[in-house]
């Protein structure tokens, strides 16, 4: 919310745009979160892999100063997002593809549409905005949120998937949508354990605690 009010504010005041480097710097931060957590050990360096926690605190300096650095220049975030959130979705989409649950396979391929019409939006949004405020329909900023914020929810259910059947195979989850099962199109994802009263689910939640 107060980053949305800076924005509206930067588009009232194109001298302030505080509101649009606090939009793009909270982005960049769930992208190197994403990285942090979900990035399998395979793709780091033999030391980080026991240690993963080097791994972490590296993508926490270096989050924190390309933070600082973008205030330099803040029109070049934007940019810098996406091509930081394209290897993620390349990743995701080839760890998807070798999976064998049709139910995270289809999540998988509506998470990829989803994900490209926000990112078509975006850039109408950025390319045509004098377009777009001169027919008064300034909206398709919002949309983009909207359409970014639910792709990024079922990145984050089919990383946590991939992820717990990778470190344990013999783990039975099962992908689930609220508020009902059959709005698979409309519905929120997100993964239980086939049952929460076994031995394995119980020690399993322990170990992450």
């Amino acid at each position: 919310m107060l980053s949305n009010f800076f924005l509206e504010s930067s588009r009232r005041l194109p001298e302030f745009d505080a509101g649009q480097l606090l939009d793009e710097i909270c982005i960049f931060w769930v992208l190197m979160a994403g990285y942090a957590i979900f990035l399998p050990s395979t793709y780091l360096p033999q030391s980080w892999r026991v240690q993963r926690h080097r791994f972490v605190y590296g993508c926490i300096i270096i989050a924190m100063i390309i933070t600082c650095l973008s205030v330099v220049y803040p029109y070049a975030n934007a940019f810098a997002l996406m091509l930081l959130g394209l290897p993620a979705i390349l990743f995701m989409a080839t760890h998807t593809a070798r999976c064998d649950n049709y139910r995270i396979k289809r999540l998988g391929i509506r998470c990829l549409l989803l994900w490209t019409i926000a990112v078509t939006t975006w850039i109408c949004d950025r390319i045509f905005c004098r377009f777009w405020l001169n027919i008064s329909f300034p909206y398709l900023h919002s949309i983009w949120h909207v359409l970014i914020m639910f792709s990024s929810n079922q990145v984050i259910v089919i990383c946590s998937y991939l992820i717990i059947k990778q470190k344990h195979s013999q783990a039975q989850l099962d992908l689930h949508y609220w508020p009902y099962e059959h709005l698979e199109y409309f519905g929120i994802p997100y993964i239980k354990f086939a049952d929460d009263n076994d031995s394995f689910t119980k020690d399993y939640i322990k170990a992450m605690i």
